[in-house]
């Protein structure tokens, strides 16, 4: 099996966590985003420091007339900056594949926009230099969206000088909470790493790949698959492929970010299950909903699970088998504990009336 079948199997399997580096992003007319913000800045000020690519630090005095330097101009700079770009189309055929999490290194919202355009559920997080309100812990079906440079439209987030870089970059080498919780339960349960628009060069993406890799459950560090596009690598010569070899996970290398991403989206496996709202599965979740009011034993309800597991299963509905199926797990385990006395049969009693309350939650809210 090679790179490609395998990235297929692992996003079919909801198990591939997609990162797109600083240099993935295009328009409408596929030029480079953060070449476009960057032509901004220096069409309009104030001069910016863009060594770091995708990150756009402001020096401190930015014209002849020595203004002083202002935080809330730059986030306001910022904001104006991506409201004038038009997103091109990978972002909707990102938010159609089946990847569990996406991690982004933009303060944009384009992939965002992309979900909820399509009436995609997600999370949405990201990193803030001086914090934001605490996260609500998403259900595993919910694919994560997280902006490692925080959000373009909330000043507290950005980056915008030498101080607040250095603060992210503390964070990254020490912070053990530097990824929100939701982006963290994905990576524990990813078994590809898939690396998209990163120059692999660069210093700072080594220091990336071992905060990954060090908030890798053990147990799963040696099945991972770890695997970059290289089209946006700096290639002097042969000798930068042994420099990759300072990764502490061995990288697997593609040629292409826009040619995968185009096979990826004409391959059925990896597509996501977007939920419809046709007339057919309205009707099949009234149906399920009355029978779930009229379940009067653990025997019915696991049997009414296995009829809706079914369905989506043919019907490729991801999220709602994911969701049946892990209700059905929790009972059997809950069966079992009664059987070694752990729990007394009342307890076992209520553990599946209140699945069945969840269940009747969840469809009513589809």
């Amino acid at each position: 099996m090679d790179e490609i079948d395998e990235i297929i199997e692992a996003i079919g399997s909801y198990s591939t966590v997609l990162f797109l580096g600083p240099l993935f992003g295009v328009d409408n007319n596929n030029k480079k985003i953060c070449d476009q913000i960057g032509e901004y800045f220096r069409n309009n000020g104030p001069l910016v420091d863009t060594d770091f690519q995708n990150l756009f630090i402001c020096k401190k005095e930015f014209d002849n007339k020595q203004k002083q330097y202002s935080p809330l101009l730059m986030a306001n700079k910022m904001k104006a900056a991506y409201n004038m770009i038009k997103p091109g189309d990978v972002y909707e055929q990102i938010a159609k594949l089946n990847f569990s999490a996406m991690v982004c290194f933009t303060q944009d919202t384009f992939l965002v926009k992309a979900f909820e355009k399509n009436n995609i559920p997600h999370c949405f997080d990201y990193y803030s230099v001086k914090g934001h309100d605490p996260e609500s812990l998403a259900p595993n079906e919910l694919p994560v969206i997280y902006n490692v440079y925080g959000k373009y439209d909330n000043a507290n987030s950005l980056i915008l000088d030498y101080e607040s870089f250095y603060d992210f970059l503390f964070s990254i080498l020490g912070n053990n909470n530097f990824f929100s919780t939701n982006l963290s339960n994905r990576l524990s349960d990813a078994d590809v790493l898939l690396f998209l628009g990163f120059d692999l060069k660069k210093w700072y993406v080594p220091v990336l790949v071992t905060k990954i890799y060090n908030s890798i459950p053990p147990s799963k560090k040696q099945r991972l698959m770890q695997i970059a596009a290289f089209n946006d690598t700096d290639q002097e010569n042969e000798a930068y492929l042994q420099w990759l070899g300072k990764y502490p996970l061995n990288l697997s290398l593609i040629p292409q970010s826009d040619v995968l991403i185009d096979k990826l989206s004409k391959t059925p496996a990896c597509l996501r299950a977007i939920r419809e709202s046709s007339s057919s599965n309205n009707e099949e979740k009234n149906k399920w909903i009355e029978e779930l009011g009229n379940i009067a034993s653990v025997d019915e309800l696991l049997e009414l699970y296995n009829d809706i597991i079914d369905y989506a299963n043919e019907l490729k509905l991801t999220e709602l088998r994911n969701f049946f199926t892990k209700e059905k797990q929790l009972i059997i385990s809950a069966q079992k504990d009664v059987l070694s006395e752990e729990i007394s049969y009342e307890q076992f009693r209520i553990e599946w009336k209140r699945s069945l309350a969840r269940s009747i939650t969840y469809l009513s809210n589809l």
